[in-house]
């Protein structure tokens, strides 16, 4: 029986991942971060459970692709992260420029 509950764990965790990977390729990053509470209880439970009996073989193959499903899912944030920096950096080099072209203005 703990076994069969690891790997509905495991199940629910790649399920889970599997989600938000697709969340995050369509860009809902407001959907994304709610996915988030879910998928971390998925695995919290899962690492709670007693492993006794486990086929390694397959949770290892179930890990293997969470592992990989997370790895895209992270590229995918770290890219949205870099470019909302790049956005948020053009926007402190606008308002410089405004407040350097008001401070050239006469009585500025």
């Amino acid at each position: 029986m703990p076994a069969q509950r690891i790997e509905a764990g495991l199940e629910a965790v790649l399920a889970h991942t599997r989600e938000m990977l697709a969340v995050a390729r369509s860009g809902d990053w407001v959907r994304l971060a709610a996915l988030q509470d879910a998928h971390s209880t998925s695995l919290a439970t899962l690492l709670s459970l007693s492993k006794t009996g486990l086929d390694s073989h397959h949770a290892m193959v179930r890990l293997r692709q969470i592992e990989e499903a997370n790895r895209e899912l992270m590229g995918l944030v770290r890219g949205r992260r870099d470019r909302l920096a790049r956005e948020l950096h053009g926007y402190g080099a606008g308002r410089r420029a405004v407040h350097a072209y008001r401070q050239c203005e006469p009585g500025g």
